[in-house]
């Protein structure tokens, strides 16, 4: 009786437990630009790594387990292999593609990446596991006190919603409206939005800096109803009103 019956695999609880190893790498890889760097270049490992800024040691085994991963291509095989992107990793990895996410990655591998490694501790004692169980200020607080983690999590945040957003641009035709508003912690895209206003909600100037500027680099995706109306002159206006009460305080 016990020889028919299948066998279990422990495969699914192996690949789970292993499967920080294979987030981190693609993390590291987004916090060091490998993708940008590349861009549209083939280059050598050890080219690559110098450009990076990486010890030799590590540089083969680290760009093969992207390779392995699919997020890179190689031609060849030794030293004299070449490193590419994939199309994938080009347009969603590479800074300079208007439809880069990699900002969300960056976040997770700064921030969050190691908070949960205090899971079993939140779990048993209830109490959070982010910035305030190392002094810090809550996690608010603490993000919009200076503009380099500012602009790091809105750099997430855009990366987080942006495939939303193309896919309720392609369905939504925006030029019919001459105002949007949108929160500022998720911005949308203003270049799918011809010749309007946008309206950021938030108690931070500094916000409307660095969103008007975020969306710079971007352009409407293909297929969408803006796609093929003329680009407003520089950019849209980006206004921020003023708080009317405590609760934007």
């Amino acid at each position: 009786m016990r020889d028919t019956e299948p066998q279990l695999d422990a495969g699914p609880i192996l690949q789970t437990a292993f499967g920080f190893w294979s987030s981190k790498v693609l993390l590291t890889a987004a916090k060091l630009g490998v993708f940008t760097k590349l861009g549209d270049r083939r280059l050598a490992g050890a080219e690559l790594g110098s450009e990076l800024g990486l010890h030799p040691r590590g540089i083969s085994d680290f760009l093969d387990a992207l390779v392995a991963m699919k997020f890179l291509g190689r031609d060849g095989d030794g030293p004299s292999a070449k490193y590419s992107n994939t199309p994938a990793s080009a347009l969603y990895l590479d800074q300079s593609s208007p439809r880069y996410i990699g900002g969300l990655l960056v976040m997770l591998n700064d921030r969050l990446f190691k908070y949960w490694h205090g899971l079993p501790e939140g779990l048993r004692t209830g109490r959070p596991q982010n910035e305030t169980k190392h002094g810090q200020k809550g996690i608010f607080e603490e993000l919009y006190q200076g503009l380099p983690k500012l602009e790091q999590f809105m750099g997430a945040m855009t990366g987080l919603s942006r495939i939303n957003f193309e896919a309720f641009a392609a369905r939504f035709d925006f030029s019919k409206y001459k105002t949007s508003a949108t929160s500022a912690e998720r911005p949308a895209c203003s270049a799918w939005r011809p010749r309007s206003d946008i309206l950021i909600f938030s108690a931070y100037p500094s916000i409307c800096r660095l969103w008007s500027r975020s969306q710079k680099n971007t352009s409407p995706p293909r297929g969408s109803a803006t796609a093929s109306a003329p680009p407003p002159a520089i950019s849209s206006k980006i206004r921020c009103p003023k708080p009317t009460s405590s609760r934007w305080a």
